[in-house]
């Protein structure tokens, strides 16, 4: 299993300058200190989220039971003159297969929920993807630009929602966490540590018109 990371660093190529207060020190400079990086918050997107790929997976099973009777037939007749008695049988019987994909499909999509984490620190966002092979994006907090909240009717339902993150990072402009729960609560405390970070180092941004 490999990782790979894609950092976001203060490349000269943001689109809005950020200056430093004469007040604040250099980054790790004699005349202040930087607290240790810390997290804050770990999170999943919530695996309720497939409820509704459940149930859609549970009508098609039942669907497929009910037309499986012709779909059998189908199978025979076009398998008539071309396939042995008891290659028929072993097809007609590797049929009852078609009930097991509704199901295969779903756990792929929970799996895949699964396998994505969000990590929020004092300093970055940390997001965690893949199976066999881990790929890791980071998000700066002070290259945050914008905060939104994405709550679609049947998300809601449910309690759960999108965190959308609008920011400067090349890699990931535009981060959607989730379906999360707590939406907005998650939102606010991104927003306090963007803030937070902001004050700790000193930058400050200023939009040229």
């Amino acid at each position: 299993m490999t990782e790979t990371a894609h950092p976001s660093g203060d490349g000269a190529g943001s689109d809005v300058p950020y200056q430093r207060t004469p007040q604040e020190s250099v980054r790790g400079g004699p005349q202040g200190s930087q607290q240790a990086e810390s997290t804050l918050w770990k999170g999943h997107p919530a695996l309720r989220s497939t409820f509704y790929h459940w149930i859609l997976a549970i009508a098609v099973t039942y669907g497929i039971h009910l037309a499986f009777p012709y779909i059998q037939a189908g199978l025979a007749g076009a398998g008539n003159g071309l396939l042995t008695e008891d290659q028929m049988a072993s097809v007609l019987y590797w049929s009852h297969l078609l009930y097991a994909l509704p199901a295969l499909y779903v756990g792929i999509k929970t799996l895949a929920r699964f396998l994505v984490s969000y990590e929020l620190t004092t300093q970055r966002i940390i997001i965690r993807t893949g199976l066999l092979v881990r790929r890791r994006n980071e998000v700066a907090l002070h290259r945050i630009r914008d905060y939104q909240v994405e709550k679609p009717i049947y998300w809601g339902i449910l309690g759960i929602g999108y965190a959308l993150i609008i920011s400067r990072d090349e890699a990931i402009p535009n981060l959607r966490m989730g379906p999360i729960p707590h939406t907005s609560a998650v939102l606010d405390q991104i927003r306090e540590a963007a803030f937070a970070y902001q004050r700790e180092m000193g930058y400050r941004e200023f939009e040229s018109w």
